[in-house]
This record gives structure tokens, C-alpha cells and sequence, in this order.
């Protein structure tokens, strides 16, 4: 695990791509921020890892790398949960970037976005629940164009699942008695897209959710890392 989580990282650090995403969430997102605030930054922390992880590790099958793992007698096991950790730590190095490109165009004029401990939380815990997300489709997928194409789509699903979501159950809210509405605001809360969009317009989310938030996201990551874990055991690496 150590060895493969060493070359991994030392591809990362190789990946023009992965700086590109990097300064584009360091520089671009904190400027979008501060005409957009929350929004921008929801819809670009959820369409980078889309972008990335498929790419990053698509990259894998085309040159024959996945082959070479397996035949060097790197179990599945270690090759997934490798793969998938430094598409994590991507994902996480993506948030600061925007945490310190928010904190440094801003610092003088206010911060037009939350940065509070329970906010910050979140956001990585939607990192975690995308990479986990996106990590199964470029794993499962041997196609690059294939994995994005799928992975953008799923993201982009969620994304809008979560704003419908969201009008329905403000829709509904002044007619229905009270609790009827807990399925789908369930739903919608376990959904990393209605994670990011209740992030995105933060004036709506709670205290609980705060505190449930993380631990949705934690708890999704677990089990889709899990069933990808399985479906990559019986896999056939052509």
C-alpha cells in the first residue's frame, strides 16, 4: 500500500492537470466568489473532481499501469483503495487551494463566503462523498471519455436532484403537516448534489444539518467505496 500510494503520489505531483484544477479553485473560484459567493464555488467543487478523477485514473488503463500493479502481485484490494485515496487528497487539496485563494483576495474587504469549522466540514465531507463517487466510475469505466462523460452527468443529476428537491419541500411546506416532508429532505441531505446546492445558498441550512452533514457524506463514502471495492475484485483489466 505504502509503495503504491508513493508512485500515486508522485504521479499527482507529475499531472499538469491536477495544477491546472489546483489554480483554477485557488485563483478563479475566490474571484467567482466574491460576485457569486457560495454558488460558484459549490458548482466548481463539484465539476472539477468530476473532471479529474476519471482522467487521473483512466490515465491507468490506457498506458497499462493498471496491468502492471496487478501482475507486480499488488492485490485489488490495495490498488482501489490507493487510487481512490489520492483522488481524496486531490479533492481536499482542491478545497484549500480555495480556502487560501478565498483568505487572500479577500482578507481586506470581507469574506464572501463562509469559512466557519462547521461550513469547512462540510465541504470536505462532499469532497470525500464525490471522490468516492467519481473513484468507482473511473475504476469500473476503461474508457477516459467514457468515465468522464458518466462522471459529469452524475454530477450534474445530483446537482439539479438537489435543487428540485429543495423547491419541493419549500413548496410544500406551508400545506403539509409537519414531518411529511422528512423523506425527501432525507434524500436530498444524503445526496452529495443536495449537499453542495443547500452549501451553495447557505442561508437555509440548519445546525443539525451541520452536524449531519459530515457524517452522511462519511457514511456514503464507506459504502460506495465498499461496493467498489467488490465490483473491482471480479473486473476484467483488459
Amino acid at each position: 500500500m505504502n509503495r503504491l500510494m508513493s508512485a500515486n503520489v508522485s504521479r499527482l505531483i507529475r499531472d499538469r492537470f491536477f495544477w491546472i484544477c489546483l489554480a483554477f479553485m485557488g485563483l478563479v473560484v475566490p474571484l467567482g466568489n466574491g460576485i457569486f459567493g457560495n454558488f460558484f464555488y459549490a458548482l466548481a467543487a463539484t465539476a472539477i473532481p468530476a473532471a479529474f478523477c476519471p482522467l487521473f485514473l483512466g490515465a491507468e488503463y490506457s498506458d497499462g499501469t493498471m496491468r502492471n500493479k496487478i501482475a507486480m502481485g499488488f492485490s485489488r484490494f490495495t490498488v482501489y483503495l490507493s487510487d481512490f485515496t489520492v483522488c481524496a487528497v486531490a479533492g481536499l487539496l482542491f478545497n484549500a487551494a480555495w480556502l487560501a485563494g478565498s483568505l487572500l483576495f479577500h482578507r481586506d474587504r470581507g469574506i464572501p463566503v463562509d469559512l466557519s469549522a462547521p461550513f469547512l466540514l462540510c465541504t470536505a465531507g462532499v469532497c470525500l462523498a464525490w471522490t468516492a463517487v467519481f473513484a468507482l466510475f473511473s475504476l469500473l469505466i476503461q474508457s477516459k471519455a467514457h468515465a468522464a462523460v458518466i462522471c459529469l452527468l452524475t454530477a450534474v443529476v445530483t446537482f439539479l436532484l438537489g435543487i428540485q428537491l429543495t423547491v419541493m419541500i419549500n413548496a410544500g411546506a406551508d400545506k403539509a403537516a409537519a414531518g411529511t416532508n422528512t423523506p425527501l429532505a432525507l434524500l436530498r441531505d444524503l445526496l452529495p448534489g443536495g449537499q453542495a446546492y443547500l452549501l451553495a445558498i447557505g442561508d437555509f441550512i440548519t445546525e443539525g444539518q451541520l452536524i449531519r452533514f459530515p457524517l452522511y457524506s462519511l457514511g456514503l463514502a464507506v459504502a460506495v467505496t465498499a461496493i467498489g471495492l467488490y465490483l473491482f475484485r471480479y473486473r476484467d483489466l483488459k
